[in-house]
């Protein structure tokens, strides 16, 4: 019995943002610091891919509105407490984020993906309006990655360019009413790239 060849590869960053802010009516400028690091795991075989990812924040302020990082909400069945260190009344704040435990096979033209991955609609880096389950906010410093959700996906290749991607997103502790489902059908003709999307989230149809 031969056991298939496993490839492992890693990467990591890390980032550091000064940030200067002045509000409307005070003549000081507020100071503030955010920093963050990450490092990525990838080990795969010929059908299967296992991607991990994990990352710290830092932030120092004195009364900054940079605070997304920490508070946003995601839908995810559990998760790592998101912050690790709060001093000085949230002056002081480091935290983490497990982005990634996703598992990947794959059979012939269909790719079944099941853990934390991250899914979004659309290619705007600013402001999405179909990025609807963890989009991008105006005050995200750092935008590298798109942060991971919970969900359960199936993948048809219906030609070069045509695609079909149906998904389960689960929300807290994978309650129906937390949970979102989508339906994504992209296509190609007359030169002409062709993308239909049906979801259902927050109790609301698009």
């Amino acid at each position: 019995m031969r056991s298939a060849a496993v490839d492992v590869s890693y990467e990591g960053y890390g980032k550091f943002f000064p940030i200067l802010e002045k509000n409307e009516g005070q003549n000081e400028i507020e100071r503030s610091y955010f920093a963050s690091g990450r490092i990525n795991v990838d080990a795969s075989s010929e059908h299967s891919r296992l991607t991990l990812a994990y990352g710290l924040f830092g932030l120092y302020r004195r009364r900054s509105i940079v605070s997304s990082a920490f508070t946003s909400e995601e839908y995810r069945i559990v998760d790592l407490p998101k912050t690790l260190v709060n001093r000085n009344e949230g002056q002081e704040i480091i935290g983490q984020n497990l982005d990634r435990v996703l598992y990947t096979h794959s059979l012939g033209q269909v790719d079944f993906l099941l853990g934390r991955q991250p899914i979004f609609f659309g290619g705007g880096r600013m402001v999405n309006p179909t990025d609807v389950f963890v989009p991008f906010t105006i005050l995200d410093l750092d935008r590298e990655f798109r942060r991971g959700i919970d969900a359960v996906r199936g993948r048809w290749a219906l030609g070069e360019l045509s695609e079909l991607d149906v998904g389960v997103v689960l929300g807290k502790n994978a309650e129906q009413e937390k949970n979102a489902y989508y339906l994504r059908l992209k296509g190609h003709g007359a030169g002409v790239a062709l993308e239909w999307i049906a979801m259902q989230y927050l109790k609301a149809s698009l």
